[in-house]
């Protein structure tokens, strides 16, 4: 039986304070392979998978 798989997430502005860079520093790191890609976009933009970028 399938069940609702539950993601915690994260969107750029929280990204950014959390790893302390502003926008350009967060597009560096997406581009150089720093964190992985977002994941998805919403009506409130970008986010990322808050185990994804643990890994």
């Amino acid at each position: 039986m399938g069940g609702t798989r539950y993601v915690h997430k994260t969107n750029a502005t929280q990204l950014r304070v959390l790893l302390e860079v502003d926008e350009r520093g967060l597009r560096k790191l997406v581009r150089r392979n720093g964190l992985p890609a977002p994941m998805d976009s919403d009506g409130e933009g970008a986010w990322w998978s808050v185990s994804a970028i643990r890994d």
